[in-house]
């Protein structure tokens, strides 16, 4: 049978003060539970001790129905595995909620066993499972009409709105204005369904869940989130996500019910019959039960007119019964209204009772009641503060946003809060943080609001409250809050401090708070905390406190100072999150990311930390540090004899050992196999590196039993200093480690169980010479290089344009290696070529299996001036098109570095135009950082041209490469190549790049190099950045559409000419364009129009008057170049950008009208 579950905490919904309540009220208030037809089966009570068949007959079931139940005495149930508070499965693996209720009424009314059937499925794959027959039925899902058509459906037993979430400070109140915009969906729910039919603009993103889509708008990856109002409830107060609001409602209800797969028609009619014998008494305590609210039945109005008319009908003879039940009717009614009445009575005595200023307001948006600390407050009686008197009370400047807030929300019956001053008793004015909550009726009809204010000055005038000033009251009531004197004496403490410290408000109040303290930290973190909260007023960070019982807490904790009129201080208050759980899973996956997970050894990325770390100190501290890279000699024997259980014990115990030889402040990491590292830290002299190698090598040595065997190695041992006696400081802790593997290697050739130091001048040509080009070509036999795949995007309209395959070397133990590690060293080899035409094979087989997709890509491949001269290159690379069935020209785009030296440009040249007539494409790469880019941008016939990232990065902090940028841009536009802008890693970057007219890029902004298997997938989750589909155009596009016109065309901005095309340079006999540029329109003028007007003050009337009107015609005498005067009819448009205006001025010359 289906365990009862536990309602979920009243910590999360049980209101326990006024404001809690407002909010739950309106919660509740949205949930409609639907009334079950009334039935003719009468609901049979039934025994235990009674068989179930007997139970079963008492449905009055058919002979066939009968027997399927006989013949299934375990019915198949799927359900969401986390659809909180319907259903779910919790911790103890358990399936709990609304569903699981509704369920449980089922079994006992059928005497059946309804067996769970994959807890932990999506609901994708539930609905996958029941369309393939695997389950017969489903807890409870939403009724839509695609599911219809593979499921029956029981009457429904909750009927929920769906709303809109959103994070921004101008809520979003409705479905409209979200068209253009990013909504997170949870996948495969039926809301999904319904926005893309009605809302198709709308930018649906997929999310696994609710809690994941809310994340997605928390983080900003989504502009708003749609779904049912009571998970999303369950889920803002569950993880604290203060920062999101409810913020619209939609037209959508969601009528959950118990599914049936259609295949089963027995067990549909059977349900269908269990369902009529549940009263709705039962029904209706599913969602009471889960809420932890008891709803007061209400009097039906309808009811009682409906019955009226119908009993007048009734004969004369029925008149005097009829009096009789209307006299029970009355009694009835009024004693609902007297209990109403009594009940309005109690809220308002309890509203008095509160240190809480509270409204309540009627229909038609007036204020008639007051509670008893508002007018003690405000210094008004009920009378003065009824109607609009209440706004005398008000601050001027605040009273005009009050009721724009108050009303906009009052209109669309939303619950809104905000922020306004309100004068006291003493003429002063306070800072109030006011909420209102629109109030109904049991039968749905709109009654008014309830309102509360809470005096938030003091809070406002600390200067470290402003987080805690953003948030609710109700969002701060799931925090631990307390406060404290300036000697640490605590004064005040909520609930939560209680329930995470274990202390009660009595044993907590006037003690020193220094009873959490837990000795985990040091003195010195105090003294810290302290003195920021002297200086700035306020400190934030992690402090693990003891709870009363001894265990340790984990809080995020916000300390501030709380001042007085005077601005000295006069308090302290805190407010902290209990965090012990997620600083445990953190602690977890640190374990797991930083640490070897056989020895438990510092991982690869936890010695390149602590590398850098120790390299910073010894800049500051002067002395050295040492790096050893260790390889164990004979270990591959021990592992292969004993097997790789006995190799895994070995090398655990062998870490040990070579722990133990090193001192406290040094670091030994694994990187894989039998290698480790080791950080000597804090070397002042060479001695000390001399007295630490021989008990490393000793350790080395020593003999580990194991499983009664009796096992030894030693070590090769290569060393690198930082810094070196020929180095500076500049090298990175990377190349450390390399120099030491290199001296390792040299240990090892040299006879093993030794240690040798690097020295630049011979082991660099020892090792990298005579092995890494060996090494580089049996990985590429072994099949280690793979191809990783950048995007290239059109910034503007956010379209994903292509890839660029950038070669990867996944090299055994050392991990994926980029090609400045391994390329340079082929550069000037056979080897280089024969790699990058591997390249090139492999990226055409992904682009032909990408075109199979229907994916119509370009692949961009790094090719140097010598591949491309080789004799053979053309014929090559025919032979490689030819192999795919359907390849479009275009597609393959080859990327020269423009830093090679071109020994034969002409050659090159025509192997380029060759390349154009068999389809393929040429990009110049990493333009602006040779001698010859000039050269190869008016010579070669590129397509595209790729700014080098060193300029990209600089642009938002150096003029310089600003400048370059917008010239490079300019100057590569104006010759027709598009420019494509490489390393683009942050918006701002694009912003800048996008006004200058460059709007194609790649860069980590965008993302960063992937696999071919991830690239589909980032596809799907690509979204463009809206502030770069916003960025405003480049002025620099305009000529190139003037160009094209035969009138002669100008662009104005600020009364000088900024653009023009070739037609207007022409028509005024100029050389070039240059010269007309930056120009007022009076320089290439007459002094004097044919008007006697002076040209510079016309000109400046007219442009005015332009931008007044939009447009202006007027006949205007300009001088040529040669000081002839031409008249021409000028026709003015102001256009107006988004930053600022510019005027378009097209000429037709009237000389040459008759």
């Amino acid at each position: 049978m289906i365990t009862s579950p536990h309602p979920f905490s009243s910590k999360l919904l049980i209101p326990k003060h006024f404001l809690s309540k407002l909010l739950f009220v309106f919660l509740v208030s949205s949930f409609s539970l639907v009334t079950h037809a009334e039935s003719t089966a009468t609901p049979t009570a039934t025994t235990t001790d009674k068989p179930a068949l007997e139970k079963v007959i008492h449905l009055d079931l058919t002979e066939s129905e009968q027997r399927w139940l006989a013949d299934h005495p375990a019915i198949r149930v799927a359900v969401n595995p986390n659809k909180q508070p319907y259903d779910w499965v919790d911790e103890q693996g358990q399936f709990v909620g609304m569903a699981a209720d509704y369920l449980k009424l089922l079994e006992q009314k059928l005497g059946i066993h309804f067996s769970i059937v994959k807890p932990g499925a999506s609901l994708a794959d539930i609905l996958d499972m029941v369309k393939h027959g695997e389950v017969d039925m489903l807890a409870g899902v939403v009724i839509s009409e695609e599911r219809t058509q593979y499921l029956n459906f029981l009457k429904p037993y909750v009927n929920s709105p769906n709303v809109i979430v959103d994070a921004d400070k101008h809520l979003v109140d409705n479905l409209e204005q979200l068209n253009g915009k990013v909504v997170a969906v949870e996948k495969a729910y039926v809301i999904q369904e319904w926005l893309k039919r009605d809302y198709p603009s709308i930018k649906l993103f997929e999310a696994n869940d609710a809690l994941s889509s809310l994340w997605l708008v928390e983080t900003g990856q989504a502009d708003a989130y749609v779904g049912d109002i009571a998970t999303i409830n369950y889920w803002l107060k569950k993880e604290g996500l203060s920062d999101l609001k409810i913020s619209g409602q939609t037209d959508y209800r969601s009528n959950r019910a118990i599914a049936i797969s259609k295949q089963l028609p027995e067990l549909s009619s059977i349900m269908n019959k269990a369902s009529l014998t549940i009263n709705q008494t039962e029904i209706d305590d599913i969602p009471h039960h889960w809420f932890s609210l008891q709803v007061e039945p209400g009097y039906n109005k309808t009811k009682v007119l409906i019955s009226f008319d119908i009993l007048m009908a009734l004969i004369t003879a029925l008149f005097s019964y009829w009096t009789y039940r209307l006299k029970i009717e009355i009694k009835k009614r009024k004693q609902l209204e007297a209990e109403l009445i009594a009940s309005e009575n109690r809220f308002k005595f309890l509203a008095n009772e509160i240190p809480v200023l509270t409204w309540m307001s009627d229909t038609n948006k007036l204020q008639y009641w007051f509670n008893s600390t508002w007018l003690e407050f405000t210094g008004q009686s009920l009378e003065q503060a009824i109607g609009l008197d209440w706004g005398d009370c008000i601050h001027p400047e605040d009273f005009k946003p009050l009721m724009e807030v108050y009303n906009t929300n009052f209109d669309k019956r939303l619950p809104f809060r905000t922020e306004y001053r309100l004068r006291c008793a003493d003429g002063d004015y306070r800072w109030m943080n006011a909420e209102g909550v629109p109030q109904y009726s049991d039968s749905g009809e709109f009654q008014g609001y309830v309102g509360s204010c809470v005096d938030i000055t003091e809070l406002r005038n600390s200067k470290a409250a402003t987080k805690i000033l953003a948030m609710s009251p109700l969002n701060v009531a799931n925090e631990m809050i307390y406060t404290t004197n300036l000697k640490g004496i605590i004064l005040d403490c909520n609930q939560r401090f209680c329930d995470v410290t274990g202390y009660t408000k009595e044993k907590a109040i006037g003690r020193d708070v220094r009873i959490l303290k837990s000795g985990k930290h040091k003195k010195d973190f105090y003294t810290k905390m302290w003195q920021q909260i002297i200086d700035q007023g306020h400190w934030r960070g992690e402090i693990t406190n003891r709870h009363k019982a001894g265990n340790f807490i984990t809080l995020l904790t916000s300390i501030s100072t709380v001042y007085d009129d005077r601005g000295n201080p006069k308090r302290y208050v805190a407010v902290a999150t209990d965090v012990s759980s997620t600083v445990e899973r953190r602690q977890q996956l640190e374990k797991l990311a930083y640490y070897d997970n056989l020895t438990g050894l510092a991982n690869r990325s936890l010695l390149m930390d602590r590398l850098k770390h120790a390299m910073s100190q010894v800049k500051r501290r002067g002395g050295f540090i040492a790096v050893l890279f260790v390889d164990l000699d004979g270990f591959k024997a021990i592992n292969d004899h004993y097997g790789h259980d006995v190799g895994d014990e070995f090398l655990v115990a062998i870490s040990q050992k070579m722990k133990t030889s090193l001192r406290d402040t040094d670091t030994i990491a694994r990187l894989g196999g039998d290698e480790f590292v080791i950080i000597l830290d804090e070397l002042s002299h060479q001695e000390d590196l001399d007295a630490a190698i021989p008990k490393i090598l000793k350790a080395c040595c020593a003999e580990i039993v194991l499983r009664g065997l009796k096992l030894r190695v030693s070590a090769s041992i290569g060393g690198s200093l930082y810094p070196s006696y020929k180095e500076s400081y500049d090298i990175d802790p990377e190349t450390l480690v390399i120099q030491a593997d290199q001296a390792m290697y040299v240990a090892k050739k040299s006879g093993k169980n030794s240690f040798h130091l690097f020295e630049a001048d011979q082991d660099q040509v020892i090792v990298t010479r005579n092995n890494a080009i060996e090494a580089i070509n049996l990985g590429l036999i072994r099949g280690e290089f793979e191809l990783y795949y950048q995007p290239v995007v059109n910034m503007r309209t956010g379209v994903v344009l292509g890839f660029e395959a950038l070669i990867r070397w996944n090299k055994p133990q050392t991990g994926i290696l980029k090609p400045s590690r391994f390329m340079p060293l082929v550069q000037n080899n056979p080897l280089g070529i024969k790699l990058g035409n591997w390249v090139i094979k492999s990226a055409l087989t992904q682009l032909a299996e990408w075109q199979k997709q229907g994916k119509n890509f370009t692949i961009s491949v790094n090719v140097d001036a010598r591949q491309l001269m080789q004799a053979n290159f053309i014929e090559d690379l025919k032979v490689e098109i030819n192999k795919l069935a359907n390849f479009k020209p275009g597609s393959l785009v080859l990327e020269t570095l423009e830093t090679f030296v071109i020994e034969d440009p002409v050659k090159v040249k025509e192997v380029i135009s060759q390349c154009h007539a068999i389809g393929v494409d040429f990009s110049l790469d990493d333009f602006g950082t040779g001698y010859s880019s000039i050269v190869h941008l008016k010579e070669l016939p590129f397509k595209n041209l790729k700014i080098d990232r060193s300029f990209i990065k600089g642009i938002t902090e150096s003029a310089e490469d600003f400048k370059l940028v917008s010239h490079i841009t300019h100057l590569a536009t104006d010759m027709r190549k598009q420019v494509i802008a490489e390393g683009v890693e942050t918006l701002e970057q694009g912003k800048i790049l996008l006004g200058f007219g460059c709007e194609h890029a790649q860069g980590y902004a965008i993302s960063k190099p992937m696999m071919a298997s991830s690239v589909l997938e980032w596809l799907n989750m690509w979204i463009p950045y809206s502030a770069w589909l916003k960025a405003p155009r480049s002025d620099r596009n305009y000529h190139l559409l003037f160009d094209k016109m035969a009138d002669p065309m100008l662009v104005i901005k600020q009364g000088r000419i900024v653009d023009c095309n070739t037609a207007a340079v022409r028509f005024l006999n100029h050389p070039y364009k240059e010269s007309l540029l930056n120009k007022l329109t009076s320089d290439i003028s007459p002094l004097l129009q044919a008007d006697g007007q002076r040209s510079d003050d016309k000109a400046k009337i007219i442009n005015e008057a332009t931008k007044k009107t939009g447009s202006q015609s007027v006949e205007w005498l300009h001088l040529r170049a040669d000081g002839t005067e031409v008249l021409v009819e000028a026709r003015l448009t102001a256009i107006k950008l988004e930053d600022e205006d510019i005027i378009q001025v097209i000429w037709r010359d009237l000389s040459l009208v008759a």
